[in-house]
């Protein structure tokens, strides 16, 4: 089983989603269960597991800043699911 993960927020967000999700990637992590989040970039990402992640490229959200919108990058995107 593969797990591709999309989300719009992420730790070190602080929300409930993103601890969820990041209760999540650790569990599957723990388990060796291969698994990809897309997800916004984001400022303070960490760059060492950045193997489970394929963040797009990202803009602020005018009416929530700590929040950011993916730009699509469908070739980029699909090379990255069809490597996955």
């Amino acid at each position: 089983m593969k797990l591709a993960l999309f989300s719009d927020t992420f730790h070190p967000q602080v929300n409930g989603v993103a601890r969820t999700l990041k209760r999540l990637t650790h569990y599957l992590e723990k388990n060796d269960i291969p698994h990809k989040v897309i997800m916004p970039s984001i400022e303070g990402f960490p760059d060492e597991v950045i193997t489970h992640y394929f963040l797009m490229k990202s803009l602020p959200f005018f009416l929530y800043p700590e929040c950011r919108l993916a730009i699509p990058q469908w070739r980029a995107l699909n090379h990255e699911l069809n490597t996955f």
